[in-house]
């Protein structure tokens, strides 16, 4: 990502000229329609699609729209499909595993070891602690990350052919698959509390043996930093805002794409002698239509704003866009110039031209990004559209690294909430004229009362020793 000094002005509610990407950031509430979401329900479909006999096509389609889809019996021709969970300890004996939740952090467990697959091992308390009851699992999971060794990787990797429903020629997802493998092993009642993941594309995941229940939701919608939650795993709930849009159970050969933002949540049924085994894996697929829809909130997510550096060669169609264009002036240029066909339009074609030949997920995920109207095509306003919408998501997400690193490394002062709070405003939908008055009169009150709420030790800052609070509204931001 590029790097924005926004000065103090904007910190304290005044305006704030940003190059960013392609355009210049205008003052304050004009931010308001570039920063506006569709709601979640209008862009996700009610029912969980499934798939029989998925083409890539299909599959593809989905994955770009940032839609979760389940491939029935997608992997039914893998190896590994209907494999016991003891045959793993036999087939990878030295391979090294994390017991999750546990109260020691990393314990690490052999996965030739008879501990995992015989022994109920029940969820920390303190990782419990603060977690409704319902929520906690019966049984604590354990993880395989193979993607972190690479003799794990070597001996595994042949033991999962490429999918059927991924042509050969996707070379870049193809490679992110192998590369980004872990294994989940649980007994019954087992599974993950609900999270989100830090992944920029595709998430997927194959059930292996037994069946496992899953619950997908979104994102909540962030309108400001001082919206930001824990997105760890219970967090949600402690947030009181889990409200899963999708319950799904996959069973062996079933497979599940997501996208990323996708918080979810994962539970083996309580049956005696069931061990489910899954596998999850990632593609470069990116979900553009998704990030264009829902950009605001995932540049302020603990887990996902990261990414915003990932997909700056999509939202700068491959640095064609540069930080220093104008709409009136360069940016019209560079988009003439990438116009061959002189139509007026861009093409998928003309997209492509911007990317190497093996950047193909690329050029699919820059034209979808500007492609507003979904008519395959990118016109001048489009690109104008798609470029101020990232500037102003960018330029906030740097003002707000930059209130953060004004402040002590341990330490989160009221100084700098009160900075969060009214960078806040600066980005939001300007009130009504007959609530300016009363929100301006009842600001710093609510930033203290606000501030103090997590001030447990009632120092004047936000330490180590209060809740994790402050952690999240720092973290990836």
């Amino acid at each position: 990502m590029h790097q924005i000094r926004c000065h103090a002005s904007i910190l304290m509610g005044g305006c704030c000229i940003v190059l960013f990407v392609a355009v210049a950031l205008p003052c304050t509430h004009q931010a308001e329609f570039v920063l506006a979401e569709p709601s979640r329900s209008s862009f996700f479909r009610t029912e969980l699609p499934r798939l029989q006999r998925a083409q890539w096509p299909q599959v593809q389609r989905y994955l770009q729209r940032g839609q979760p889809v389940v491939l029935e019996a997608g992997e039914a021709d893998c190896p590994l499909v209907n494999a016991s969970c003891d045959s793993y300890r036999s087939r990878f004996p030295a391979a090294r595993m994390r017991a999750e939740y546990d109260d020691e952090d990393e314990r690490m467990v052999l996965l030739g070891s008879d501990e995992w697959s015989t022994t109920t091992r029940a969820v920390g308390k303190g990782v419990a602690a603060g977690i409704p009851p319902s929520e906690v699992p019966e049984s604590a999971p354990y993880i395989w990350h193979a993607k972190h060794y690479p003799q794990d990787l070597t001996a595994v990797l042949p033991w999962l052919p490429r999918p059927a429903w991924l042509p050969a020629g996707e070379l870049r997802n193809w490679a992110k698959l192998n590369s980004s493998i872990e294994f989940w092993f649980s007994l019954p009642g087992g599974g993950a509390m609900a999270h989100a993941d830090g992944h920029c594309g595709t998430i997927g995941t194959v059930q292996l043996q037994g069946t496992k229940r899953w619950q997908l939701m979104f994102l909540p919608e962030l309108t400001g930093t001082m919206d930001k939650f824990d997105e760890a795993d219970g967090g949600v709930y402690q947030a009181g805002q889990w409200a899963p849009q999708y319950e799904v159970v996959l069973h062996p050969g079933d497979t599940l794409l997501f996208p990323a933002g996708m918080m979810h949540a994962t539970r083996t049924p309580q049956k005696k002698g069931a061990c489910s085994a899954s596998v999850s894996f990632q593609l470069a697929e990116i979900p553009a239509e998704l990030v264009r829809a829902f950009l605001p909130s995932l540049s302020l997510s603990q887990e996902v704003a990261r990414c915003m550096r990932h997909w700056e060669q999509m939202a700068t169609l491959g640095g064609a866009i540069t930080r220093d264009s104008t709409l009136e002036g360069e940016h019209a240029e560079a988009f003439q110039a990438m116009d061959r066909s002189g139509d007026g339009v861009l093409d998928a074609h003309e997209v492509a031209a911007q990317f190497g030949s093996s950047e193909g997920f690329l050029a699919r995920a820059g034209r979808a990004f500007y492609d507003a109207d979904e008519d395959g095509m990118v016109s001048l306003g489009e690109l104008g559209q798609g470029a101020r919408r990232w500037n102003v998501a960018g330029a906030r997400l740097q003002a707000a690294r930059e209130v953060l690193r004004a402040a002590d490394e341990e330490e989160l002062g009221i100084e700098q909430m009160q900075k969060l709070r009214l960078l806040d405003a600066t980005y939001s939908a300007p009130p009504p004229a007959s609530m300016k008055t009363a929100r301006r009169q009842r600001r710093p009150a609510q930033t203290r009362i606000h501030f103090e709420g997590l001030d447990e030790g009632g120092h004047g800052h936000l330490g180590l020793e209060d809740t994790h609070q402050s952690s999240f509204i720092r973290d990836e931001i």
